[in-house]
């Protein structure tokens, strides 16, 4: 009990009531019987970065070999791989014989929750999901990952990163800004019984999307 409390503190500490509010939700009942989420897509034009290379001993691309020492912090080996599998790329921050931190990136569509692909032109990179161990947290060290597969991408011939972010997850798209990201477009989805009614911009779509029948959506037609 004591610990279930301490946690719940922690999370509210961490994300605030409205998104630990959202996240309970989302974990007492399942996505097929009931839904609701608003997403912010997000945009960094990288030609404002100067794309040199860094220069950081604790931070490198992760490989194959490191899947159990990020699936240590937090996801899954099997996400893990499967992110690999797909042609995805993480950064990660090492130190003390441990994975401090991870952020992935994808050069292709990309699944987001249980309804969603996001498909994305050549010139761009989708950045993905960024973990960063709690007692490693206010280090800078989101901007450092970040920064990192951007210089990287840059030198790819990317022109653009891009990324959608709960907006109840203030702590993630204030992150972004900081770094150069802006809002671009905005997702409203409700479902009840398995059936979405969902606000891209300013259309409406209403379907039964799901894993196996995922919604495919071009980024640009979701940008206001």
């Amino acid at each position: 009990m004591i610990s279930g409390w301490r946690n719940l503190r922690r999370m509210l500490k961490e994300f605030g009531v409205l998104y630990s509010c959202s996240l309970m939700l989302h974990n007492l009942i399942p996505a097929q019987l009931f839904y609701l989420r608003a997403f912010y897509l997000m945009q960094t034009d990288l030609y404002a970065c100067d794309g040199k290379e860094a220069n950081d001993p604790h931070m490198r691309w992760a490989t194959q070999d490191d899947t159990q020492r990020i699936a240590n912090m937090l996801w899954d080996e099997a996400t893990i791989r499967q992110h690999f599998r797909e042609g995805a790329r993480a950064v990660i921050i090492e130190g003390d014989d441990i994975v401090k931190g991870c952020s992935w990136f994808k050069p292709s569509a990309v699944s987001h929750d249980h309804w969603l692909k996001l498909s994305i032109p050549a010139d761009t990179i989708f950045s993905m999901q960024t973990f960063i161990r709690k007692e490693e947290r206010g280090k800078q060290n989101f901007s450092r990952m970040i920064g990192f597969g951007n210089q990287w991408a840059i030198r790819q011939g990317f022109k653009r990163a891009v990324n959608i972010v709960d907006r109840l997850n203030r702590n993630s798209w204030t992150a972004r800004q900081r770094i150069g990201g802006h809002r671009v477009g905005q997702i409203f989805v409700i479902g009840v019984a398995g059936h979405l009614i969902i606000r891209i911009g300013k259309t409406w779509r209403c379907g039964r999307w799901n894993p196996s029948n995922r919604l495919l959506l071009p980024f640009d037609s979701a940008v206001d």
